[in-house]
């Protein structure tokens, strides 16, 4: 029997021969993909969102500041997430390690935060950095 359990959620598949076990191996890659890209399509909409306010935040100022920019400060600060992720690495065995029902919870919650305000750190510092920065020149293309 192959089991998948997450969060209480549980899901079984019965393993009786070695055709079972290669559907079985089907069902987690295929859950594995779909989880892989719903994480990439959240990662996209978040990596939209932050050059939407970026932009915002430099237009209110008054900063000249090139979308190409823009871009590339969210791209230094990514990797405030890979930390971010080891950190949440505990988190299954949370609940064995603090003898808590909520504390699986609370290891991602304090995972996501420390990514967070680690990538909004350097997002702040890097668009302070780059307020003035010029737009390429029509010649240099």
């Amino acid at each position: 029997m192959c089991v998948l359990t997450y969060q209480g959620l549980t899901a079984s598949y019965p393993i009786h021969s070695p055709r079972d076990r290669l559907s079985a191996l089907l069902l987690v890659a295929v859950l594995s993909a779909a989880i892989a890209a719903a994480l990439a399509t959240l990662l996209l909409i978040a990596s939209l969102a932050e050059r939407f306010g970026i932009r915002a935040i430099a237009r209110v100022h008054r900063w000249r500041l090139p979308p190409d920019a823009a871009t590339a400060l969210i791209a230094h600060a990514s990797h405030a997430w890979p930390p971010a992720a080891t950190i949440a690495l505990p988190a299954p065995f949370a609940r064995a390690l603090f003898g808590s029902a909520d504390a699986p919870a609370l290891v991602l919650l304090a995972a996501l935060a420390v990514g967070l305000v680690w990538f909004e750190a350097v997002v702040y510092f890097g668009l302070r950095a780059n307020k003035f920065a010029n737009w390429p020149s029509p010649r240099a293309g």
